[in-house]
């Protein structure tokens, strides 16, 4: 992997939302302009074979010590894991705060009938999005997913996506992007 060149003060940019979102296409588009260390749960479970297995919570261990060891070392860092969970949105700004990293967080919605047709699209593909770290997620699971997954809260800074407009344009709505 080549790492991009360390800045000043690192930034932290982490996702949530529902599965088929966007948060994936967001985080990708937001590399193309921040030179960041990309890391991935997904790829971790899958490259360490934790995603079928007790062992799965280890995915997790690894990715928390990776985004904060190259946080330490000054890089930007783009943590693509589902950050749905007030705690763990807390633990990450927390970490960010330890390296002193500015943190920018992002709530990709997508309405549920576009989810649906993604995971869809995706079921049809199932063997090379893996390949791409990405799955499929049947619309049972989508829905409580969307009931569990918790919205920010007032001491939250976030930022917040339409998975189905242009990313660019609204992240440069934001002050992301010139």
């Amino acid at each position: 992997m080549v790492l991009p060149d360390r800045v000043e003060q690192p930034a932290l940019f982490m996702f949530f939302g529902v599965p088929g979102s966007g948060k994936t296409t967001l985080a990708r588009k937001i590399q193309q302009y921040y030179p960041s260390v990309f890391v991935s749960s997904d790829e971790i479970a899958q490259t360490f074979y934790l995603d079928q297995t007790d062992f799965y919570h280890w995915t997790f261990d690894i990715f928390d010590h990776l985004v904060e060891k190259y946080l330490i070392a000054g890089y930007h860092v783009i943590a693509d894991t589902n950050a749905d969970k007030y705690t763990i949105r807390q633990s990450m700004y927390k970490m960010a705060h330890t390296c002193g990293a500015n943190v920018f967080c992002f709530w990709v919605q997508a309405k549920m009938d576009s989810l649906i047709k993604r995971q869809e699209e995706r079921k049809q593909r199932q063997d090379q999005l893996r390949k791409e770290h990405l799955f499929y997620v049947p619309e049972k699971e989508l829905r409580e997913y969307q009931q569990a997954l918790e919205p920010p809260r007032k001491d939250e800074t976030v930022y917040i996506i339409d998975g189905q407009r242009d990313l660019e344009n609204q992240l440069k709505d934001i002050g992301l992007m010139a």
